[in-house]
């Protein structure tokens, strides 16, 4: 996969996270006792993220890239050391750091 077409993939979910967060937030307070007017996108979101994992070979349980998303926030919540493969510290930062070390994977 092309680093220009992964790092807008990854920015692109990034983005409708974003705004499907400002909407459901929106709902709570025009809707507040209305539970089910909120829409949801996690099939295609889904999809996009398994042709990502697919592609750089990281479709597994221990998906980085999964790892990424959910639990560094899209590397906002990345920390030094808070991954490590073998002792080695692996610095996914951002979704360019990320795809550095994703097709050095991929590679070896």
């Amino acid at each position: 996969m092309e680093h220009k077409i992964f790092v807008e993939t990854i920015q692109a979910l990034k983005k409708q996270c974003l705004i499907d967060k400002k909407c459901s937030d929106a709902f709570k307070v025009i809707l507040p006792n209305d539970y089910v007017s909120s829409y949801n996108n996690s099939i295609i979101i889904d999809q996009l993220l398994k042709i990502l994992q697919l592609e750089m070979n990281d479709y597994n349980k221990d998906s980085i890239i999964e790892y990424f998303i959910y639990e560094l926030n899209y590397g906002e919540k990345y920390y030094h050391g808070c991954i490590t493969l073998n002792d080695e510290i692996i610095d996914i930062s951002d979704e360019n750091k990320l795809y550095d070390y994703l097709i050095k994977q991929k590679n070896e």
